[in-house]
């Protein structure tokens, strides 16, 4: 396991052409940096799990348990403690099981309650917060047993484990201990970050799960995301700084079903099949994307997708004089310093006509950036933190100024300073 120092040290010797460590494994290789030919400018919007306007899947809240109250935990060493007995399965191999529904209060998953195997689905209510310590292992698994869903477009817990969360889920990994959160199906697992409140993923390593994001503010830093197949972000705000996404099938901001918010810094996308896709423009103050490597990229690194603007069977006339509207890119790394190459996987109106957008991106990037993606030292991650703690209050505060009704709205920015003071 690569020590703080090492790397830190590593970084500073590394030439320009290489990208961070990851979280535990091996710098990319120099020919990782290469440009793949282009392929078909299409992309298909995933699609999306229901987005539903009340909590589905929560079973009713059982009978409190006849225990005293002041002998309750604040703070649930294992999980299951907390639970009715009907909640408590067992599995060979695994020192916790979670199925069912988490209520109230705070459950704590740590080295002490792995392995973890979370079966078919588990629930997070809106009362309750998930708070996983560094160094947690947890496997997903299918429960053959639940109950198939009604609608085939609700995710199948018969399949593939499916994780709703309508509270909070902090995740606590660091450099050299990250959270390993692994889908043993081959049919990708299902995150569902549906609550309206904020959640904190550090240091974590997530293998073929795919992620919804329909409320809330998610904050993903210093995480990988692995053999996935999407991040789909149809409403609320997502915050991604030092990430690797890696055999991953895009970020799709693409369904404007609510105000969304996107940030995306000093992130690595390497060997992903589409880097991000938009839909539409929420404006300057709600869209940052800069620093980022984008390479090997199989589709485009930055896509625009067509929009009810501008049908995708409307006229070459009708396209024509339809006035552009210009999304605002960053600079940023495409594996090459020459700017035509790096258009080409570059979409929008001018390769695809059916768009209504334009990308105005800044000239790439001369070389790659230092200290991106994943397995920075601490001190490099609290230095962006720090830098960028303005910027990310700008976008909240332009975030809840943009929902229906919370023009007043003022976010709440002590959870991005949190870890900053923390490092201090």
């Amino acid at each position: 396991m690569t020590t703080h120092r090492l790397s830190a040290l590593l970084l500073t010797l590394l030439p320009a052409f290489f990208c961070p460590l990851a979280l535990c494994e091996e710098p990319l290789a120099p020919d990782s940096i290469s440009v793949a030919p282009v392929d078909d400018i299409r992309a298909e919007i995933v699609s999306l799990p229901p987005l539903p306007a009340v909590k589905q899947n929560i079973a009713p809240k059982p009978e409190p348990l006849k225990t005293d109250a002041l002998t309750r935990p604040s703070t649930v060493q294992n999980v299951t403690a907390s639970l009715p007995s009907a909640l408590q399965p067992s599995e060979p191999g695994y020192a916790t099981v979670l199925s069912g529904t988490l209520y109230d209060g705070l459950f704590e998953l740590g080295p002490q309650q792995s392995p973890i195997l979370i079966r078919g689905n588990l629930i997070v209510a809106e009362d309750a917060t998930v708070l996983i310590k560094p160094g947690a292992v947890i496997h997903l698994k299918a429960d053959p047993k639940a109950e198939k869903p009604a609608r085939a477009d609700v995710p199948d817990p018969a399949q593939s484990a499916v994780i709703w969360v309508w509270g909070r889920l902090h995740v606590e990994g660091v450099t050299g201990n990250p959270v390993e959160v692994s889908n043993l199906e081959k049919i990708p697992a299902s995150l569902l970050m549906y609550g309206a409140s904020t959640s904190r993923m550090e240091g974590v390593r997530l293998k073929n799960v795919s992620v919804t994001q329909s409320a809330g503010v998610s904050q993903w830093t210093n995480c990988e995301l692995l053999n996935s197949p999407h991040y789909a972000l149809a409403a609320g705000a997502a915050l991604f700084t030092h990430c690797t996404f890696k055999n991953f099938g895009g970020v799709f901001a693409t369904y404007n079903l609510a105000p969304w918010s996107l940030l995306m810094r000093k992130n690595v996308f390497e060997a992903c099949r589409e880097g991000v896709v938009l839909g539409s423009d929420p404006g300057e103050s709600r869209l940052v994307v800069e620093f980022n490597h984008f390479l090997n990229t199989r589709g485009a690194h930055i896509r625009l997708m067509p929009t009810s603007r501008t049908a995708p069977d409307a006229s070459k006339a009708a396209r024509a004089t339809t006035p552009d509207l210009d999304v605002f890119i960053g600079e940023n790394w495409y594996g090459t310093p020459i700017a035509e190459e790096a258009e080409r996987r570059l979409v929008d109106r001018r390769i695809d006509p059916t768009v209504s957008l334009r990308l105005n991106t800044r000239p790439p990037s001369e070389h790659p950036f230092i200290n991106v993606g994943t397995a920075v030292s601490p001190a490099v991650l609290a230095a962006t933190q720090k830098e960028q703690l303005p910027l990310v209050q700008k976008i909240l505060q332009a975030h809840a100024a943009s929902a229906p009704g919370a023009s007043k709205a003022k976010p709440d920015a002590a959870s991005m300073s949190r870890s900053v003071k923390k490092a201090k």
